[in-house]
């Protein structure tokens, strides 16, 4: 179900996330022939979060049952801009990654902001808000090689308390206008994650609504449905 040298915290997402797909997919799996009776979920489903189908659907289930979205809202509000350290005590709130937690607060924030995943100068992959995204404020890593820029902290393989921190990047270095970087070394996983926020002076189409949740959905509808 999951692998043995997963963090505590990686590894109760990945058990929510195979949860998810026993309580809302087993019969679809049990029933089709496309599954072979199993299913297989690799690393871009589960820790990208980056599936779609019934894999987005289990990602939605997992995130919902470890980090309620009316709970983390509370506790990380919508408009707020929040370092590392704010988003560690998350983690060991709901028992899960630092990237479970930053992806989880990015599919709600109203700012815009940017997690790039790298190791050796290159990024693995990245994620941006919706307020980030719909301004183009993105990064490719799909099919093409991103290098970093030469002044990122992980560029520079600083791995500081002042890259905790973060600092500000001028216009130029990431994106047209400059961001606040912070950069956070995993040596676990060999790899860095860094945080960019952006500022929120180009226009933003997102409505200030709260969305339930996938397992919000389930739990108002007064039960778990199976597929």
């Amino acid at each position: 179900m999951y692998h043995l040298n997963q963090s505590a915290g990686r590894r109760a997402f990945t058990i929510g996330h195979e949860f998810g797909h026993y309580i809302l997919h087993r019969q679809m799996i049990e029933e089709s022939d496309a599954f072979d009776h199993g299913i297989y979920c690799d690393e871009n489903s589960v820790v990208r979060r980056n599936g779609s189908g019934i894999e987005k659907e289990a990602d939605e289930f997992a995130a919902g049952l470890l980090m309620p979205l009316h709970d983390f809202r509370k506790q990380l509000p919508a408009k707020e801009r929040p370092d590392f350290e704010q988003l560690g005590r998350l983690a060991k709130r709901y028992g899960v990654s630092l990237t479970a937690t930053i992806l989880r607060w990015l599919e709600y924030t109203e700012t815009r902001a940017v997690m790039v995943v790298s190791n050796e100068g290159f990024a693995h992959w990245a994620k941006s808000s919706g307020p980030a995204f719909k301004t183009s404020r993105f990064i490719r890593t799909k099919d093409t090689v991103f290098s970093l820029p030469q002044q990122a902290f992980a560029a520079r393989r600083d791995y500081s308390d002042a890259a905790l921190v973060g600092t500000m990047q001028s216009a130029g270095v990431w994106f047209p206008g400059p961001v606040y970087e912070m950069c956070f070394r995993s040596e676990r996983y060999d790899q860095e994650i860094t945080l960019l926020h952006l500022d929120n002076d180009e226009p933003r189409y997102q409505d200030e609504e709260e969305m339930p949740d996938a397992f919000d959905r389930f739990i108002q509808a007064g039960e778990l449905p199976c597929r």
